[in-house]
């Protein structure tokens, strides 16, 4: 079988290396295809230095990107008569929040309120014209703008969502919705479950849990279904006072990936989580099953990684992440659970990845951080090395 993707793709490539399946370079000879809508409308190198945050494409040159892309297929299906091509194509909403100064969140979280009172809250009216007089008027019209052009060019993929197996649209943070409530980013999913209801997208077109359109995580998701894999994970954090929000987008992955949350001793798996930045010994953990590792630590604090590879159980860590310095936790959680999820499917441990985990998450940002070579860290990268070499 041969797979395609546009987002990590060395890294995709070096698992399906461990899957024993083969990569392409092209959309139009892959059996499997996992894509990135960002990446298909931005690979253009006119277009490179543009994303969904800062672009300025009409809905024209938004859909002509996009159709580009089902010529591949219809390339893939001229050359394959009868054979059925997979198509998973993942789209990340845009947070305002986190994307854009305060000033513009608070006059989108305004501008919905008003709306969503139908007029009548006069304050959320008031405060939102404030704004607009306080927020340069070209800045605003050029955000709307590609916001509305957007969500045009996401109604064009809805209406033609059976060109795909599956349409997974990555939702806006939990917080949002618990805390905010309002604003332009829940507008807009509310708008997406609209147009997918309208155009009997159900079955293929969803909106997902928080950063969950990850290529190799669904990628292994295909892989446990092809192995009718059903699986169940105990859920360990180091502080027993795990963040709430934390907790929840962790239990969305779990629930994504079809994995049941257990007691430890009937657990496939136990997901620990380094959630203190100082540690002086390790949690116990009653179980000889696989342990997955998310060490949520700043870079600089070396103490977890070092007590885990010090510890005489180290030979049940089948997968270690730590959180790097511009990453969301839950991107943290997904490196470590599709890590380890790859010894289940294949059989064996996966100390390659192990190795590069530690390397690139631990030592290298360690050293970064402290300002020192890696050459500092000869010992415990030789203790590393040999007991991956003795398991």
């Amino acid at each position: 079988m041969m797979f395609y993707t546009n987002s990590n793709k060395e890294e995709f490539n070096r698992f399906l290396e461990f899957y024993q399946q083969t990569a392409s370079e092209l959309i139009s000879e892959a059996e499997y295809c996992f894509l990135d809508l960002e990446n298909i409308i931005f690979e253009d190198k006119a277009v490179s230095s543009m994303n969904f945050i800062n672009h300025n494409l009409n809905v024209r040159e938004l859909n002509d990107k996009f159709n580009r892309l089902l010529q591949h297929f219809s390339i893939y299906e001229q050359a394959n008569p009868g054979s059925k091509q997979f198509r998973s194509l993942a789209i990340r909403l845009v947070e305002i929040k986190s994307n854009y100064n305060d000033d513009l969140f608070r006059w989108s979280y305004y501008n919905h309120k008003f709306a969503a009172s139908q007029g009548q809250d006069q304050i959320a009216m008031n405060e939102w014209h404030k704004l607009e007089q306080k927020i340069d008027v070209n800045r605003i019209a050029q955000f709307k703008a590609r916001r509305e052009n957007t969500l045009t060019h996401y109604l064009h993929i809805a209406k033609n969502f059976q060109f795909f197996d599956e349409i997974i649209i990555s939702r806006v943070h939990p917080r949002i919705h618990s805390e905010t409530k309002f604003g332009l980013d829940i507008a807009e999913e509310q708008y997406l479950s609209k147009i997918i209801k309208e155009n009997n997208a159900e079955k293929v077109m969803k909106l997902i849990p928080y950063h969950l359109d990850n290529s190799i995580l669904n990628l292994t998701h295909m892989m446990m279904r092809k192995k009718k894999l059903k699986l169940s994970g105990h859920i360990l954090s180091n502080s027993k006072k795990m963040n709430p929000f934390l907790l929840l987008q962790l239990r969305d992955l779990f629930n994504y990936l079809d994995i049941k949350e257990t007691g430890i001793d009937q657990a496939d798996f136990v997901f620990l989580i380094n959630d203190m930045d100082t540690v002086n010994e390790l949690p116990e953990v009653d179980s000889d099953k696989p342990v997955f590792v998310a060490d949520l630590s700043i870079p600089s604090t070396p103490n977890f990684g070092y007590l885990l590879l010090k510890d005489e159980g180290f030979d049940q860590v089948f997968s270690y992440a730590k959180r790097q310095s511009s990453e969301a936790s839950i991107d943290t959680f997904v490196r470590s659970l599709y890590l380890g999820l790859t010894y289940f499917i294949a059989g064996r441990t996966f100390n390659e990845g192990i190795a590069v985990n530690y390397m690139e998450d631990f030592f290298v940002q360690l050293s970064s951080s402290l300002n020192k070579s890696l050459k500092d860290f000869s010992g415990p990268i030789d203790m590393l090395t040999s007991k991956l070499q003795e398991a």
